[in-house]
This record gives structure tokens, sequence and C-alpha cells, in this order.
């Protein structure tokens, strides 16, 4: 849970004004950064908002860069680029709202076990005929093994954030593996080419579906019933014609906002709470009506739970929504996830024989 406190960008970005030439005296001279400039902007941005991190160095020789990253935390980036958009026009400063694409060739993140860069990293792309769109790719490395590949997988993200930029990791890329080479199948290629393929890709995705629109008015919901492993009943209520829907893959964001119940029997609510938690998720559709291009895929009690599913276009308005949620006065513990699921793999539950319909 992202935790939101009474301090704006406006506060922010006036004491960052007064204290600018220092900071770029700090960060010219390479002395003391840590302390001096990390430590301190670091404690004024997490009054903001938690999940915020820097980066810093020189852009060239008389501007000094400030990047505030998410470290490819979904829920936190439209804060992100919001406070960045809001940034004044300091002297030999420039804002930059997450890891951008490096233009260096030689560019390279170095660790105990190897150096990482294009000429000894490549990657596969996996294609999957049940998932034609799906951009499933293997980064490869001569020397990972069983014992080092945590340590390679660390080094790797880090390097494809900051070679491809850290939006362009979210964005473009649904799913990434880490492989020994010894352990791959397929093409190597190499990975000064991965910007240009993903491009490519991206430019077929938007060209197949940016147009593609779900009409809602004649949306389906289907009654489902399950057990648990312990016996206890789950019940659902699901979309199921837009479960089945030939395009989802142009909603690839899912939400599932879960509100938590302790007074229930057998982790069903009681009587009283569902019909609080339906006044409350019909407030939360209200708010969601804000996000365009949202659909209301069903809810799921059961387990001291109701989740409620939603997919979307795009990730930010959601987020934002979700951060109004969590400020609703509620007798409930509310939690949040926002992810990339271009497929709505994590909905196949619905989708089998798990579920019994209910008449």
């Amino acid at each position: 849970m992202i935790e939101v406190k009474k301090v704006y960008n406006e506060d922010f970005w006036s004491w960052f004004v007064d204290h600018a030439d220092r900071f770029f005296e700090t960060i010219k001279s390479q002395e003391n950064i840590s302390r001096d400039f990390i430590d301190v902007v670091s404690i004024k941005l997490n009054r903001l908002r938690n999940g915020f991190f820097i980066l810093t160095g020189m852009y060239d020789d008389d501007t000094a860069e400030l990047i505030i990253t998410a470290d490819g935390n979904v829920v936190v980036i439209p804060f992100i680029e919001e406070l960045v958009a809001a940034a004044p026009n300091i002297p030999n400063w420039k804002f930059t709202a997450l890891k951008p694409a490096t233009d260096r060739e030689d560019f390279e993140v170095g660790f105990s076990q190897a150096s990482l860069s294009a000429d000894n990293l490549f990657f596969i792309h996996n294609a999957h005929s049940e998932y034609p769109d799906l951009i499933d790719i293997d980064v490869v490395h001569a020397d990972i093994t069983d014992y080092t590949k945590r340590l390679f997988t660390q080094g790797i993200f880090i390097f494809l954030e900051n070679y491809i930029g850290e939006m362009e990791c979210i964005d473009l890329i649904d799913s990434i593996d880490i492989k020994a080479m010894n352990k791959t199948k397929g093409d190597l290629i190499p990975m000064s080419k991965l910007s240009s393929f993903l491009k490519w890709r991206h430019k077929e995705l938007i060209e197949k579906y940016d147009q593609v629109i779900h009409i809602t008015d004649a949306d389906t919901y289907t009654g489902y019933e399950s057990k648990t492993k312990e016996g206890e009943t789950v019940i659902a209520s699901i979309n199921t014609k837009l479960l089945n829907w030939d395009h989802i893959a142009a909603y690839p964001w899912v939400t599932v906002l879960t509100l938590s119940y302790d007074n229930g029997s057998n982790g069903m609510p009681s009587n009283d709470d569902y019909q609080l938690l339906d006044t409350f998720e019909e407030r939360v559709n209200i708010l969601m009506a804000k996000s365009q291009f949202c659909l209301n895929i069903g809810r799921e009690t059961g387990e001291d739970k109701r989740e409620i599913l939603y997919a979307t276009k795009d990730f930010r308005q959601t987020v934002k929504v979700m951060d109004e949620v969590m400020n609703l006065d509620n007798s409930y513990r509310i939690t949040y996830d926002v992810f990339k699921d271009k497929y709505w793999r994590s909905l196949d539950r619905f989708r089998v024989k798990e579920y019994r319909r209910l008449q």
C-alpha cells in the first residue's frame, strides 16, 4: 500500500529551489553526494509518497540531472510523472521521470560476477501460438549458472531499465526470464537489437488494438461457485461475455481491489457485511468510470475477502482512482494491485471447471 501524506508537489519544488545552487555544487564536485543530496532529497520525497527513488549525476558540464524512478513499481509511476511535469525551470538543472534509455553504445553494468553489456548479452523471443501478441523474452549470458542466476537477474534488470528505458521495460515487455546459455532454445539475438524489436512489435500492437473498444451494453454476468481446499465456499460474478472476448489484449492492464473482512462465517461475509461490501463496490465502480476505457470483469467473494476485478487500456488513471479509493471511509482493510496481464491469464480459474456455474 502506498502511503499518502499531506505534502504536495508545489511544496517539494519550492523547497528544492531554495537549495538548488547548493545541490548543484554537490553534484558537480562529486563529493558527499549520498550524504548531502541523495539522502536529503529522498527524505523530502518520501514525505510526498513512498516508493520514489532517485539517481543523479551531471547531464553535461553545466547541468545536473535528477532522475526520479519507481524501480519498476507501476503504482507510483503516474505520481512521479506528475511531480516532474510540475517542476519549475531551475538554472543548471534537468529533471527526468523514470530511467531514460541510454544513448551510449558502450553502456555496461558491472558487478562481482561479470560486466553486462550489449556485447555479451543476448535475447530470445519465445513465440506462443495461443498468445500471439505476448512479448516473452529470455535474456542470456554465457556465464550464468544455477549458482549465479540470482545475481545475474538483479544485474540484468538494472541493465535493461537503463539500456532501453524504465517505461519501455514495463510497457513493451510482458515477461522476462534470465537463462544460462546452455539451457536455451531458439535463436540468440544480439542485445543491441532489442529496442528496435520491441518498437516494431509495439507498432504492430498499436495498429491491431488501438482502435478496439469493448461495448459494455451487452455484457452479461454469470454466477459461479467453488470450494477451497479447506472446503470453504467461494462465489464469483463474472462478466462472461467479456472474459471470452477475442480482443482482450486491447486491455492489457488488470486491477485487483481487495476488501478484507473479519466477521464472516466459513470465509463468507455476514449479511451486514455483504450489504456494506456491495455499497462500497458501487462507489468504487462510480470512481472507476472516470478511468477511460475501463472494463468491469467482475468480483469474487470468499476466504474472508472480496476481490473486484477491472481491465484497462492504460494503468495511469486507474492508479489515481485506486489512490482515491484508499482514502474512502470504509470498514475494511483495503489493498490493490495493478499489473500487466495481456491475456488475463490470472483469471484462467474462471475459464476452467474449477468453478461451477450457478443456475
